[in-house]
């Protein structure tokens, strides 16, 4: 039986974000694990914007769309 994992399993996890940047409020796109994915900030995230190419945490999966904050510093 083949192991399959849940969207669960990605929180923690670093992602890049997309070629478009993300802006609060917007669906915007993240690669992780080499595939592109559906991303939007985390309104906890405290932030408002987060240029393309900057490291993000995955930290929460709602219907296949990827919540994602800066790491803390």
């Amino acid at each position: 039986v083949a192991y399959k994992h849940s969207l669960e399993d990605v929180v923690g996890h670093t992602a890049i974000v997309g070629e478009k940047g993300l802006q609060k409020g917007v669906k915007g796109e993240v690669v992780w694990s080499g595939s592109l994915w559906n991303a939007r900030l985390s309104p906890e995230s405290g932030v408002d914007h987060v240029e393309s190419g900057a490291e993000v945490i995955i930290v929460k999966v709602e219907s296949g769309i990827l919540s994602v904050a800066p790491p803390e510093k």
